[in-house]
């Protein structure tokens, strides 16, 4: 798909294809993804159809799994056939019709975070997220991408805002994790701790 003139985002573009199809799975992967498994389709075809798929995702310990070879040769990640993940990279998203027959991409996310969040998605929904075992390149030089720029930070917005009440949320760019405290409803239990401390203490 080349949105160069066009100037729809990458969800929108999706959308309209995903709704057109008669496959049975659906690849959404960035162009500058280069599949090394001269079988890679067989192997999408035999993946089971109740999960989203990817080469690379990270866990609800914000690890990197699934393993991917960059431009200069190295490997990022460690292996982890069909392990399960919260959420996959956008560099590749291989989505069963089960999953994209009811579920569309936010086109609100324009470029960014739209996979991560079609995975929250498709697991609210009861469907799994899960590592592809396709080995790929990715030939850009690295992974996040320009996390800097404007279209980055409004997507990051819109999906931390959508997704306030999942925690922890781990993404390939970013990870947030609750303080110890976090689940405590009012002051009282640190106020019983602070209460431990004599006064005119130095701590």
């Amino acid at each position: 798909i080349d949105n160069r003139f066009s100037q729809k985002g990458l969800p929108t573009l999706f959308n309209a294809l995903k709704r057109q199809s008669r496959a049975d799975w659906l690849v959404f992967c960035h162009q500058d993804v280069v599949f090394l498994d001269s079988d890679w389709i067989s192997l999408v075809a035999g993946l089971q159809p109740d999960a989203c798929y990817g080469p690379v995702g990270v866990n609800l310990d914000g690890h990197f799994m699934g393993q991917i070879q960059q431009p200069d040769g190295s490997l990022l990640g460690e292996p982890a056939p069909l392990a399960e993940v919260q959420t996959l990279d956008e560099l590749c998203l291989i989505v069963p019709r089960q999953i994209f027959s009811v579920l569309d991409f936010d086109d609100r996310l324009s470029f960014d975070l739209y996979g991560h969040d079609y995975c929250l998605e498709a697991r609210r929904r009861g469907f799994a997220t899960r590592i592809a075992p396709i080995r790929c390149q990715h030939q850009s030089r690295t992974i996040p991408g320009d996390v800097q720029g404007e279209s980055y930070l409004q997507s990051k917005a819109t999906f931390l805002a959508k997704h306030a009440d999942t925690v922890p949320l781990c993404t390939s760019t970013f990870q947030i994790r609750p303080k110890y405290w976090a689940s405590v409803e009012n002051n009282e239990t640190l106020k019983t701790e602070f209460d431990f401390v004599k006064k005119g203490s130095k701590i």
